[in-house]
């Protein structure tokens, strides 16, 4: 990728000096492939609705800039609150309650939470194991968020084969489905007895 910043015409025009012939993978004209897509029809649309290559690449370094200021205001709160309420606990453990209560931003929440399910994708822990190939997604990360800032306290959202995410009161926890499955069980023997 370290050709990037270049374009094409560029590149071309480099090789011509060199005596160097261009070589095109004929699959970079089909727009069967989504990254295709994307540059052949998508890009060309969104340069013409700026302006043209200057305006549009002009907003997009101004949109990586902005996003880089938010990502460090950001930072530190994020790393500070995970040190203070996830250093201390079990791995599939989150705290809901100082999430609730200290943290004030929806960002911040949802990165939260992201960096739970992503630290719980690549651990083993108790068993607790997420696929890899399990996709995190900002769907996904703001239904957990909006669930948790919710009145319902008992809520189950499947994650991946066998995995799920569970609130408790104010905790979530990482489960496999056989956990559950026995928690059930136990609760049925629970409901039983009790009279």
């Amino acid at each position: 990728r370290p050709l990037l910043s270049f374009s094409k015409e560029i590149l071309k025009h480099y090789l011509h000096l060199k005596n160097k012939s261009w070589m095109e993978d004929k699959s970079n004209e089909s727009t069967k492939y989504k990254r295709n897509l994307i540059r052949l029809e998508i890009l060309p649309k969104l340069r013409n609705l700026a302006g043209g290559d200057i305006a549009f690449n002009t907003r997009l370094k101004n949109l990586e800039r902005q996003s880089k200021l938010v990502s460090d205001m950001i930072l530190p709160i994020i790393s500070n609150w995970e040190k203070k309420y996830l250093s201390s606990t079990e791995n599939h453990l989150f705290p809901l309650l100082p999430w609730l209560t200290e943290v004030n931003s929806e960002l911040i929440q949802e990165e939260l939470i992201y960096r739970f399910l992503m630290k719980n994708s690549n651990q083993t822990n108790n068993l607790v194991i997420i696929d890899t190939k399990y996709n995190v997604g900002s769907d996904l990360v703001e239904r957990i968020s909006l669930l948790s800032r919710g009145k319902n306290y008992e809520w189950i959202v499947d994650l991946a084969k066998n995995i799920s995410i569970k609130r408790s009161k104010f905790q979530l926890e990482i489960v496999h489905e056989h956990e559950l499955k026995a928690n059930n069980e136990e609760k049925l023997k629970t409901e039983q007895f009790d009279f």
